[in-house]
């Protein structure tokens, strides 16, 4: 009988030291896991800022980079939602939520889409000088970003100095000139325009490194990094042939 007092002693023992140890390998299994799932959950994150990146580099219209299902089909999934917001002119900040159930990531990168491939019917790193020969000089701007219905249009991106003899006139979005296929849909009395702010008309005067003035409107805007040349190239399908469509930005 004391033998087999002891013996279950012991053995009961050994059943509370497995039970504790139990209990503390089943916690480092589940810590392991939640790892393993945040560390998925980052990377999977990481993923739709890539894409949603790659996708926003290869868009020849920026504007319809805001539309709220712009990345359903190339980037959202079940697993991850990527999200654009402007954060100012040709500056963006993409974010991307993923959610593998429990955990949970949210990552957010700005992004400059703009600088390069940015928006302007004129573009000029040099000094600029634009002579209407004592006449009018007639444009019709880029649309930049849409705001509201109307567009904030830019029609001279520049990094030096600009100097207008005659008259320069930004004539506004036009539906007999659209920036591009397709921009103009529905009734003519829909048509967006630009905002007033982002349309001026400026007779005989000059924009300076140290003075920009007010008769210059927001359409005019100072870039100091973006390259005029970039090469933007799309392959594109015409006529059944595979076709290398070379645009310099």
């Amino acid at each position: 009988m004391t033998t087999l007092l002891i013996t279950s002693l012991l053995l009961i023992v050994a059943l509370l030291f497995s039970l504790a140890s139990y209990k503390n390998l089943f916690y480092q299994i589940k810590r392991t896991q939640n790892e393993v799932l945040a560390r998925q959950a980052h990377w999977i994150a990481e993923g739709g800022i890539e894409c949603g990146f790659s996708k926003v580099k290869q868009e020849n219209n920026l504007n319809n980079i805001l539309n709220v299902n712009y990345f359903n089909s190339d980037c959202n999934n079940s697993n991850v939602s990527v999200d654009v917001n402007v954060v100012d002119t040709g500056k963006y900040q993409l974010s991307a939520i993923s959610n593998i159930n429990p955990a949970f990531k949210n990552i957010r990168k700005n992004i400059v889409a703009g600088s390069n491939r940015s928006s302007g019917t004129i573009k000029a790193t040099s000094d600029l000088i634009i002579d209407s020969d004592g006449g009018n000089s007639d444009m019709y701007p880029d649309p930049g970003i849409k705001n509201g219905s109307d567009y904030e249009c830019v029609l001279l991106r520049y990094a030096g100095t600009v100097k207008i003899i005659g008259t320069f006139a930004n004539k506004g979005l036009h539906y007999a000139y659209p920036p591009y296929d397709g921009f103009y849909t529905g009734d003519a009395g829909s048509y967006p325009n630009c905002l007033g702010n982002y349309q001026s008309t400026v007779v005989d005067s000059m924009i300076t490194a140290s003075n920009k003035p007010s008769v210059f409107g927001d359409d005019y805007i100072k870039d100091i990094v973006f390259d005029p040349f970039l090469i933007h190239s799309v392959l594109k399908e015409k006529n059944g042939k595979k076709v290398l469509e070379i645009n310099l930005q």
